[in-house]
């Protein structure tokens, strides 16, 4: 029989990918490549990174990636894919989308 999972993330991850995982983030690194790259959720990367003492970084756009998406999105891609490019969630692209004042496409299925 297999020994019980550790579910304290501070127990199951080893110091110093703890560390790294921080430095990523001081380095610019968004939660969202976190969460892939360390296999955690988001919400664990945030407890992690403010029981460190991490200012947490607004997830919003830069303006020359949100008129580049804009034209990528008009073009056809979807919102996930434009997510995995950027390193955002589809629903951040969409806001970024909507604020900018484009509009969004119907989704699959709907009449």
């Amino acid at each position: 029989m297999p020994p019980p999972r550790v579910h304290k993330v501070d127990l199951r991850l080893d110091p110093e990918i703890i560390l790294r995982l921080v430095a990523d983030y001081g380095d610019g690194t968004p939660t969202t490549v976190l969460t892939q790259r360390y296999t955690l959720g988001k919400g664990t990367v945030l407890k992690l990174l403010r029981e460190r003492g991490v200012a947490i970084r607004r997830q919003g756009f830069p303006p020359h990636q949100v008129t580049e998406a804009g034209q990528l999105y008009q073009s056809g891609l979807s919102l996930a894919r434009l997510g995995a490019r950027y390193g955002r969630s589809p629903t951040v692209v969409r806001k970024a989308l909507l604020d900018a004042g484009i509009t969004m496409r119907p989704r699959r299925g709907s009449s």
